[in-house]
């Protein structure tokens, strides 16, 4: 219940509905207890309460209109119902026109702007009311859950207090124990005003009275203004949410003069309890029924002499006995125990339930009072909205049509509290048979061997059969003593069912198969509860519909991801075009090979990728084979975005459709220019193999540096593909010097040019990490232009650089050239084969080059003293010692 409307504040009609005068004077002729009822019932919910009267005019509503449609109270008062409702809701509710009561219809309303507003309309059963006589209470709500349903008895227990109380002085507590509403009729009893007892505690003006609600009846003494008190026998009726919670109690308060107040508490009892429909049982300690009140034969069948003097259990189920008991022990030992709810039995063998209190006879300390109030409806309503509840939660978790139907059967077991449930498919076959897709565990025994068919035999008479047939639900509140139950009424009470619903489920507009469930108690579905587990079956059918269209297009969506992983994925090159020949699809292989971006190929012909290797002919052949419906397998060279050329083994074919209409041609091809280059490898490494033989067989050491290093150059021009070669040298410095080539002429002064000496430093520092190859277009900015100029005039597209060593070190480099153009193609497959050229220099050069480095390295060095003139030369005079004549002379020089 929600506190969020506000209060209708004054209570004369005229403030509340200032509308048609006649209409006034109808609700004017309410009392005050009952306007104020109206009035706190519309404080203290969301729903839209409406009040009709034999002729279906709005004599009162609640507030709440304003908040959900957006329209005054006093502009509807006077108006027809039909004026609340959307057009079209007249001919197609006449639900509301009856005066037998049924639930959870779902009917538009109208707003102020015009929208159809959708509420679950219930109309309230207050026709036994005398002082509602001729009156109906219609119920909008916007919420549905239980607790919305569970809130109808609260309407209801406020409306039948009416009927009971005999002088309705009324106070209404909320679940916190304050004071929610005064009976004005009882505020001028106690000198007040209802102001001075409203949001007060109770146990401020009634100190003796209990805190929560315990028993039915008891007295109470109520202070009032100027000092007046007033003794009450009070009787309690109370409200309860989700779960049997108490929201709201409510105390009718029968007045009590001195001296008279337990004669007049036994009178207001009688009365009470001779026209009230609850049951009162005054129990002993030994659970023996000591007196039941007159009305145990309205609700259960019972003669109050066929109960009195007897034991508890004639009139408590098997099942239900020890909690009872258990139950009244903890009552009769002074403790608050809540409400029960329990089955009983019936006069005539069935079983009822209902909702019992109890509490100690406080005249009588070794009796205990219980009430037994019918709960049937209350019961059979939260069966079946926790099957509903427990239904969608299981839509929401299942992940397959069969783990749901299992749910289904099973909810309606655990949380419905139904004997049993099952669920069978229509099979179309001869026998028009029944096949059993799921059902809950307990008394799952019941269908062994169980014979029931939709045909027009005997096992398919019966409302499984019946439902199919029909399509509609069928209800069989007492199974004993239907006649078209007979081939299973034998087993139906072995097991202890007593009413059965079977609920067809429509698939796509087809019953698809049936919901079955099974109760142990009679006429266990009817109203609001029939009409709950019929929206559950619906549910159920559009559940089914969705897994199967889920899974169907999951199913299409995983078959075309699989095929669209295979060709994105797959390493052969896929085309596809439509008739025209307009390339329609492609995957990432032919993107990867020619080089093209997808929006730049799909749309394109396939003359696109034409390198004109092929001839006109060969195209016309190619084309004229697809046309007559036959595949095309060959070779051809494509171009790619690049220019480059590359050649494809193809699979051309001509695609059709379902009904054998020409809808395109898919193409399958892989490209062969890498096979064929590595076969170029295989025969390149056999004969780099052979050509390293050559050259270990041809070189020598010379006798100089010089010679070994040109005779190295020119041998290495047997290897295949290579052009020319260099040696250059490592000093001790930053430069290289070109020590051999297999030129004719070599220009030692390119390589004292800024460019070269930065690149020399370059080779030197790469020299250290093995032999490395790089293209002379990649890199043009690291040389002389003259030099650059010069090595493309020659046609040199590669350069390959193997280190050599001599004793763990680099002494310098060889430098191989290539002029061919697919050098990129092969380099790297035989640069291994290139390091052992660059090894068996090591041997031969090594040893001569780092010889010639150091003495280069001395020439250096005096050349830089000569050029300083770093340097005195002394010359020191030979004398004959016999003669002492000077004979010559000894040049020496002395360094600085």
């Amino acid at each position: 219940m929600d506190n969020t409307n506000p209060s209708l504040g004054a209570s004369s009609a005229s403030e509340v509905l200032p509308g048609d005068a006649a209409f006034l004077s109808t609700w004017s002729s309410l009392s005050d207890d009952v306007r104020e009822v109206f009035r706190l019932l519309a404080t203290h919910t969301s729903d839209l309460l409406v009040l009709l009267d034999a002729e279906n005019r709005i004599v009162w509503i609640s507030p709440s209109v304003e908040f959900l449609l957006h329209r005054k109270p006093e502009d509807l008062a006077g108006l027809s119902y039909t004026e609340l409702l959307a057009p079209g809701e007249f001919d197609r509710s006449v639900w509301w026109r009856e005066v037998t009561e049924e639930a959870a219809h779902v009917v538009y309303l109208l707003s102020g702007e015009g929208e159809h507003v959708p509420t679950h309309t219930y109309s309230l059963d207050i026709s036994a009311a005398s002082v509602l006589a001729g009156y109906r209470a219609v119920v909008h709500s916007v919420s549905r859950d239980s607790s919305t349903l569970e809130g109808l008895n609260h309407y209801e227990q406020f409306f039948h207090a009416l009927i009971e109380a005999v002088n309705p002085f009324v106070l209404i507590v909320d679940a916190n124990g304050r004071v929610e509403w005064c009976s004005p009729h009882l505020a001028v009893t106690l000198h007040c005003s209802t102001d001075r007892v409203v949001g007060r505690p109770l146990r401020d003006i009634a100190p003796e009275s209990p805190e929560t609600y315990s028993t039915p009846e008891y007295l109470i003494r109520i202070l009032g203004g100027e000092g007046h008190t007033r003794q009450f026998r009070c009787r309690e009726a109370v409200a309860r949410g989700h779960g049997g919670v108490v929201t709201s109690r409510m105390l009718v308060l029968l007045s009590l003069q001195a001296g008279q107040e337990v004669a007049r508490t036994d009178q207001h009892l009688d009365h009470f309890e001779r026209f009230t429909t609850n049951v009162f049982l005054h129990v002993t300690t030994n659970h023996l029924i000591e007196r039941v009140s007159e009305s145990v034969e309205r609700l259960l069948g019972w003669k109050v002499e066929a109960l009195t003097g007897r034991e508890l259990g004639i009139l408590v189920v098997p099942d239900s006995l020890n909690p009872v008991v258990s139950w009244l022990s903890l009552s009769e030992f002074g403790a608050e125990v809540p409400p029960l709810d329990l089955a009983v039995q019936r006069a005539d063998g069935t079983s009822q339930w209902v909702s019992a209190s109890a509490h100690r006879d406080t005249t009588t300390p070794n009796l205990t009072v219980v009430t037994l109030s019918d709960a049937t409806r209350m019961v059979t309503t939260q069966q079946a909205w926790r099957t509903v509840v427990a239904a969608q939660r299981a839509i929401a978790e299942c992940e397959n049509e069969d783990d749901l139907l299992r749910a289904y059967c099973q909810v309606a077991v655990d949380d419905g509290g139904y004997a049993f449930s099952w669920f069978g498919r229509k099979v179309l076959d001869a026998e028009q048979s029944v096949e059993l897709a799921a059902c809950s565990h307990r008394h799952d025994h019941y269908l062994d061997d169980f014979d029931v068919t939709w045909s027009e035999r005997p096992s398919g008479k019966g409302p499984f059969g019946r439902a199919i047939v029909t399509g509609e639900a069928q209800i069989r509140q007492n199974l004993d003593a239907d006649p078209f139950y007979e081939p299973w009424k034998s087993r139906v009470a072995r097991f202890g069912f007593r009413s059965s619903l079977s609920i067809p489920v429509r698939v796509e507009g087809e019953v698809y198969g049936v919901w079955a469930i099974y109760s142990a108690d009679l006429a266990a579905f009817e109203g609001s509860t029939l009409q709950s587990l019929l929206v559950a079956g619906d549910d159920l059918g559009r559940a089914i519909e969705r897994f199967r269209s889920t899974t169907e297009r999951r199913q299409l969506r995983q078959e075309q991801q699989m095929l669209s992983n295979a060709m994105a994925q797959a390493s052969e090159m896929v085309i596809i075009t439509n008739i025209e020949g307009r390339m329609t699809y492609v995957n990432d292989a032919v993107l990867r090979t020619t080089g093209y971006e997808r929006d730049e190929i799909v749309g394109q012909f396939p003359r696109l990728l034409q390198s004109g290797y092929q001839t006109r002919e060969f195209y016309l052949n190619l084309w004229q084979t697809l046309t007559r419906g036959h595949t095309w397998r060959g070779n051809f060279v494509n171009r790619k975005k690049s220019g480059e050329h590359y050649e494809v083994s193809a699979t051309l074919s001509p695609t059709y459709d379902d009904e054998g209409n020409l809808t395109g041609y898919l193409g399958l091809s892989h490209e062969v220019t890498l096979v064929k280059q590595l076969e170029h490898l295989v025969d390149m490494g056999r004969l780099d193999h052979s050509s390293l033989a050559a050259v270990m067989r041809d070189v020598r050491q010379e006798s100089s540096l010089d010679l070994t290093a040109r005779a190295m150059c020119h041998a290495v021009l047997k290897i295949r593909g290579i052009t020319e070669a260099w040696f250059l040298l490592f000093d001790d410095g930053d430069s290289v010097l070109p020590v051999g080539t297999s030129r004719v002429e070599m220009d030692l002064d390119l390589f004292n040019t800024p460019e070269m000496m930065n690149h020399s430093h370059e080779i030197r520092r790469r020299a250290g990490d093995g032999p490395w190859w790089r293209l002379v277009e990649a890199t043009p900015h690291v040389l002389d232009p003259q030099v650059n100029a010069e090595i493309l005039e020659r046609g040199v597209v590669a350069f390959i650089h193997l280190p050599v060593r001599w004793q763990d070190d680099v002494v310098g480099v060889l430098v191989l050239g290539t002029d061919k153009a697919d050098a990129a193609t092969w380099l790297d497959a035989r640069l291994d084969a290139f390091a052992e050229v660059g090894a068996f220099a090591g041997s031969i050069l090594g040893e001569q080059a780092a010889r010639f480095r150091s003495v280069h390295q001395q020439r250096a060095v005096l050349d830089e003293i000569l050029a300083v003139e770093a340097w005195t030369p002394v010359f020191q005079p030979f004398t004959n010692l016999l003669t002492g004549a000077v004979v010559g002379y000894e040049a020496l020089t002395r360094f600085h």
